[in-house]
């Protein structure tokens, strides 16, 4: 064995698994004293080989080798195309921490868990696309078993060791899951996107209070805001009041057919409302939506609603994602959160009204249900600009 092939034997396995190089010169610098004719080479190679194990261990290449593509990366949403006979539906295990996780599917419900023999179905949640489970996930690695038709598959996970996921997944957890499947659509790590529901972005705070002076303008004197209790929605509340108090606006406890609704909820609390307001059984002058409100399933939902935006869903960009996101997770719908996380930043421009209708003749639950379109963001329907820039 001469010292080149040696070399050439090493970067061969550099480029195949760090894992097996360890191994490999793990077994070769205890085997070359015996194995080379020269005992002064054996010890010189042996003395070599052990040093590059010490130097990959040492620089943690043995548990931070890039995955493959069928390798999940610990701690980090995991998306991935499962074959299932015919069929290939994508999943999206969000966050893929310790403890509990959504697992995402399309409008098919497919059945999902830990054990081969007990798998329950996805369902569907209050606002969110597609069909949803929550499944408890171990630390570290584990399988996620998909089934489907009679078929069942496996899917690798790895929570890694960071901290555990959410309580809330059941809320905003949609809407977390969105934003991170639009990073990952982007090619970028979906646990570097914070989940939108945890804090109030600036740009959001000021589009709600050029909504309130829209409002005001319009000599409407008072308004019934819902929140939900997040840490946005409560900061977002904060700022309505705020607003309408400088615009002598009052907001009051009960809604009234001469009152606009101004809803700050995540998607879930916003999902009832909209219902209540569609059937009658909440009163009010149409709603006034928060901006991170723009998904389908909201705004399928017959209930007069207007939402500040600072870009049109009818714009290059936005139909971009539209269609890069139905090419990876064919069932899927935009949203605004999806969209700032495939973008990788907020958009800038002003923040103009926009409505949203219906124009066909589907009944509105049958569109709830199957909101998705080639890169139409409301399906069925369309969303235009009522307003100029807010101010």
């Amino acid at each position: 064995m001469s010292v080149a092939a040696a070399g050439g034997a090493v970067g061969y396995l550099v480029a195949v698994d760090r894992v097996v190089l360890a191994l490999a010169l793990a077994a070769v610098a205890l085997a070359a004293p015996r194995l080379l004719p020269h005992p002064r080479r054996s010890v010189a190679v042996g003395t070599v080989l052990a040093g590059a194990l010490a130097a990959i261990v040492a620089s943690g290449s043995l548990t931070a080798a890039a995955p493959g593509p069928d390798r999940a990366v610990p701690g980090v949403p995991l998306l991935r195309d499962v074959a299932l006979g015919g069929a290939r539906p994508s999943i999206l295990v969000t966050p893929q921490r310790p403890g509990w996780n959504l697992v995402h599917a399309g409008d098919a419900p497919v059945s999902v868990g830990t054990s081969r023999d007990r798998l329950s179905a996805t369902e569907r949640l209050a606002g969110a696309p597609g069909t949803w489970r929550t499944v408890w996930l171990p630390s570290g690695r584990s399988t996620l078993y998909v089934g489907s038709g009679g078929r069942t598959a496996s899917v690798a996970v790895d929570t890694g060791r960071v901290q555990p996921a959410s309580p809330r997944l059941r809320t905003d957890g949609p809407e977390c899951a969105s934003a991170a499947l639009g990073a990952l659509v982007a090619g970028t790590r979906g646990a570097d996107v914070p989940c939108p529901a945890d804090r109030l972005d600036a740009a959001d705070a000021d589009a709600l209070r050029a909504t309130v002076a829209f409002i005001a303008g319009r000599r409407v004197r008072s308004v019934h805001l819902v929140g939900d209790g997040s840490p946005r929605s409560a900061a977002a509340e904060a700022v309505v009041r705020e607003a309408c108090a400088k615009a002598g606006v009052t907001v009051a406890a009960k809604a009234a057919a001469d009152r606009p609704v101004v809803v700050v909820a995540g998607w879930s609390g916003a999902d009832a409302t909209l219902r209540d307001l569609a059937r009658g059984a909440l009163r009010g002058q149409g709603a006034y939506l928060a901006p991170w409100l723009l998904t389908a399933p909201l705004l399928a939902v017959p209930a007069g609603q207007m939402l500040p935006l600072r870009f049109s869903p009818r714009d290059p960009e936005p139909l971009r994602y539209a269609a890069e996101l139905r090419s990876r997770f064919p069932d899927e719908t935009p949203s605004a959160a999806g969209f700032r996380a495939w973008r990788g930043a907020a958009d800038t421009g002003p923040a103009r009204l926009y409505s949203a209708s219906l124009v066909n003749l589907m009944p509105p639950a049958v569109l709830a249900q199957h909101p998705h379109s080639g890169t139409s963001w409301l399906p069925g329907g369309t969303i235009t600009v009522a307003t100029g820039p807010l101010r």
